[in-house]
């Protein structure tokens, strides 16, 4: 209950304090589908048990089947079998992806690398499974 009073207080103050205040993961979403083509392979670390908000599932099966393949990972079995939309999930650490170098066109992890241990080692596994040509792109 106060979390609905509140949540209608943000709302209805919002447009006051800060009109042109967009949820991040609008961005995330957009940039997504800027990226997801159907010709890529893609690699969603910390899948969880689902991409987008829960009230943005129909952009997200759209997401997922957009691309030629697409794979979630994630330390936690629970949520891997929760998830709805991509269908191949594997459990698995980001320091050591089961994957062979240069396997991904496209590389995601949404809400997930606050939790990282050891970033710099973790960035290089990832850019290990990176194909070259989509390891510095720029934004």
């Amino acid at each position: 209950m106060a979390q609905k009073v509140l949540y209608a207080i943000y709302w209805k103050t919002k447009r006051f304090l800060a009109p042109s205040l967009e949820y991040a993961q609008v961005f995330y979403e957009e940039l997504l589908f800027s990226r997801v083509t159907p010709d890529i392979c893609w690699l969603e670390l910390g899948c969880g048990h689902r991409v987008l908000s829960p009230w943005r599932q129909s952009e997200e099966h759209a997401l997922v089947s957009g691309c030629r393949h697409v794979i979630g990972v994630d330390a936690c079995l629970p949520a891997l079998r929760a998830h709805s939309s991509i269908r191949e999930r594997v459990v698995g650490d980001i320091s050591h992806l089961p994957f062979s170098g240069e396997s991904f066109d496209l590389v995601t992890a949404n809400m997930v690398v606050e939790h990282l241990s050891d970033p710099l080692a973790q960035f290089c596994e990832i850019r290990r499974i990176l194909k070259p040509q989509h390891c510095c792109a720029h934004y």
